[in-house]
């Protein structure tokens, strides 16, 4: 037996090929099998018109030896040599994802490549003109998608042959980006950024570019909304964010970013406030920008966020939320996401002090020259920044413990005025409002006696103008307790002389909170000792 041709000499790897196989010899057997490579399975000859037929089984690419085989004994009666080629097939596609306007270069990864066989891009059923960037890859620029197309699969085409193959491509809307929150971030990097817009939640999340700086990670919140990390800078300036599917292709629109120096707080004033009340809080530190997207922050939990007003890279001010319980909590500035905007420095609280209430006023009078002590006494007076307000006028408070506080009055003109305590420049409005009266000081005329017994046993009466009835008293000397008075009329004060030493002392009266300016002099003198009486007896007439 003799084999003197087969057709095809070649045939792809993957089996299913028919071989026409042509010689002398081969009708003479009638048990007949082909085996492609020793060992290879055997495949049963079959005789047609035009020759015997065996069909490839799938096998390794390379040549081999195509022999007859005799089945009874499983002796080769012949051979012939026979190529296996390898399939061609397509084993990456990069990127795998564009915008549906087309126009993303894509990098295709040939095995058993055609080359150099001018090849066709396939995108499902739209081709694309291939180019050899090497013998093993092809590179095809992605057609402009046809509405609703979403995923194609890749394939290849070479002269009359197609491949195709399980890659896919995915055509996105191309994204539009309306606005950015915060707009602006600290040179360090590392604050999320949420874009909104259109076309922003493709899976995996499409990558972000501040710059030339490609964010380093990102996260789909909706199809209007991605969360992009910046970046660090090495300079505070302004850049454009971008997007993109596939780290090649970015949107042709854009939005303006700002890189800026870490802002610093060194101290905020007041720090603290009453339960139920609002103050202005100044806030000191530095890198300070002009911005209507920074909030000072109180503890970080909603809704305890404010915004602050910019008043110079050094100062912002904002106003505590009223509705915070007493208590202590961190102050911090962030942004519109809640991201912290401060660094490092010092750390600051704020502290919201139990409900500050005044109970009374004492005295409720003083002299219009002021400068009389006054004591209130209420419910949580501490802190700073505390002031007395008689009338429109005002003056420092002394704290002297959580429930009392002290100021001395200012000058004022005869008669009542509005009393309150004002806490960080405001006053509660819903806190009682006193009263308090300016008297004018006493003016004495007379004193009688000018002299009395050592033992404290004299009725003095002292002359003259603005005593009040109710409120005046008598002061002898140096002695710390006041006389009160035994009768008050406009005029006169009348009192008993308390015991001292014999002396000449001076003699003046407080009314309503306010010392006359003079005094008056008053004369203690030792009374006489009687040692006897003699006669001891005498006649009633």
């Amino acid at each position: 037996m003799r084999l003197d041709s087969i057709s095809p000499s070649s045939a792809q790897d993957i089996g299913g090929t028919a071989v026409t196989v042509r010689g002398f010899g081969l009708d003479t057997e009638s048990d007949l099998a082909c085996q492609f490579g020793m060992g290879g399975e055997l495949t049963k000859m079959v005789h047609s018109s035009d020759g015997f037929v065996c069909v490839t089984p799938a096998a390794k690419a390379g040549n081999v030896s195509l022999a007859i085989i005799r089945l009874t004994d499983r002796f080769p009666l012949a051979s012939i040599s026979f190529r296996f080629l390898g399939t061609t097939r397509i084993v990456a596609a990069q990127p795998s994802r564009g915008f549906v306007t087309g126009g993303t270069l894509v990098r295709l990864q040939i095995r058993n490549t055609p080359y150099p066989q001018s090849v066709t891009c396939m995108f499902g059923t739209t081709p694309a003109n291939g180019r050899y960037e090497r013998p093993d890859e092809v590179s095809c620029i992605s057609p402009v998608a046809d509405p609703g197309v979403e995923q194609v699969t890749m394939g290849l085409r070479a002269g009359t042959e197609q491949y195709t193959s399980d890659l896919t491509f995915t055509f996105l809307l191309l994204p539009w980006l309306k606005t950015l929150q915060p707009s602006f971030a600290s040179t360090v990097g590392g604050t999320p950024v949420i874009l909104f817009g259109t076309g922003l939640g493709s899976e995996p999340p499409l990558a972000c570019k501040f710059g030339d700086l490609l964010s380093a990670s990102q996260e789909v919140i909706s199809s209007s909304a991605l969360m992009c990390v910046s970046p660090a800078s090495p300079t505070d300036h302004t850049v454009a964010v971008f997007v993109s599917a596939n780290l090649q292709d970015w949107t042709r629109a854009s939005l303006p970013f700002s890189y800026v120096p870490t802002m610093e707080i060194t101290r905020i004033s007041p720090a603290e406030a009453g339960e139920g009340s609002t103050v202005l809080i100044s806030v000191f530190g530095k890198g300070f920008i002009e911005s209507n997207e920074i909030w000072c922050d109180f503890d970080g939990t909603e809704p305890r966020y404010t915004p602050t007003t910019h008043r110079s890279s050094g100062l912002l001010t904002c106003s505590n939320p009223g509705s915070l319980p007493p208590g202590k909590y961190s102050f911090s500035l962030v942004d519109e996401n809640r991201n912290k905007l401060v660094a490092s420095g010092p750390v600051l609280q704020f502290q919201v002090l139990s409900r500050r209430y005044v109970k009374a006023v004492l005295p409720s009078r003083g002299p219009v020259r002021g400068n009389a002590i006054t004591t209130v006494i209420g419910t949580a007076m501490t802190g700073t920044d505390i002031h007395c307000m008689f009338d429109r006028d005002t003056s420092a408070a002394t704290i002297v413990s959580s429930t009392v506080l002290s100021c001395l009055s200012t000058k004022h003109k005869p008669g009542p005025v509005s009393f309150q305590v004002e806490f960080h420049g405001e006053i509660d409005e819903t806190a009682p409002v006193f009263e308090y009266e300016y008297v004018v000081a006493p003016k004495l005329e007379g004193i009688q006696p000018s002299l009395g017994s050592t033992d404290g046993t004299t009725f003095v009466t002292v002359s003259g103008q603005h005593f009040l009835h109710d409120d005046t008293f008598c002061k002898f000397g140096s002695l710390d307790e006041w006389v009160h008075p035994i009768q008050t009329t406009d005029s006169s004060v009348l009192c008993t002389a308390p015991a001292h030493p014999a002396a000449q002392i001076s003699v003046s009266i407080v009314s309503g909170g306010a010392v006359s300016s003079q005094s008056l002099a008053f004369e203690y003198i030792q009374p006489p000792l009687l040692e006897s009486v003699f006669p001891i007896f005498a006649s009633s007439g």
